[in-house]
């Protein structure tokens, strides 16, 4: 099991719940939670799963999320306001095209994130476009595309969409003894 999320909640001092493919419905429909952090590699949630998600933003919450086949659900894409440009069958590296942006700051300041493993799967996420008042701070190029993007936030703030997969990322680039995908994730929920 990817435990960077855990990890990610867990430096930043958070509590949290896990859901599993059978209880993440139940509990997003419930409104209890204000942030769900969503890393989905594989194993789908039974149910209206996705139509929870986006009735979750539209009450106001938050959603941090990485998912494997985000580019099969265009209820998704609007959720988040970003659609696919390509599917992607191995990692790649992601490039801090906003340096300032927050989620590259606070409250860890990270690299870009060129180190990364293949751990197997098929699908390693999407190249994506902003759509809307969405905005792509970091990508899959050195340089700044509108059809590379590896993370998209939109909903003001309230979403960040990651078209990678977590445990992708293995790297301390900046060695300073936390990977750096758990700095990217915890500053992302913060």
């Amino acid at each position: 099991v990817n435990q960077t999320v855990p990890r990610a909640l867990t430096k930043l001092g958070y509590a949290y719940t896990t859901a599993t493919s059978t209880t993440f419905t139940t509990y997003v429909t419930s409104g209890t939670y204000e942030l769900l952090v969503i890393d989905m590699p594989s194993t789908l949630p039974s149910g209206s799963w996705e139509s929870a998600i986006a009735s979750h933003v539209s009450r106001g919450g938050m959603v941090v999320m990485g998912y494997w086949n985000f580019d099969s659900s265009s209820s998704l894409q609007s959720t988040f306001s970003c659609s696919v440009a390509t599917d992607l069958s191995s990692p790649g590296a992601i490039y801090r095209w906003d340096t300032t942006h927050p989620i590259f700051t606070t409250p860890y300041a990270i690299p870009d994130i060129t180190t990364r493993g293949d751990v197997g799967w098929s699908d390693d996420g999407d190249e994506m476009r902003a759509t809307g008042t969405a905005t792509l701070p970091g990508g899959y190029a050195s340089a700044v595309s509108t059809t590379r993007g590896a993370i998209c936030e939109a909903n003001s703030g309230a979403t960040i969409y990651n078209g990678l997969l977590f445990d992708d990322y293995s790297g301390d680039q900046d060695s300073d003894g936390t990977k750096d995908i758990i700095e990217l994730i915890a500053n992302e929920i913060y």
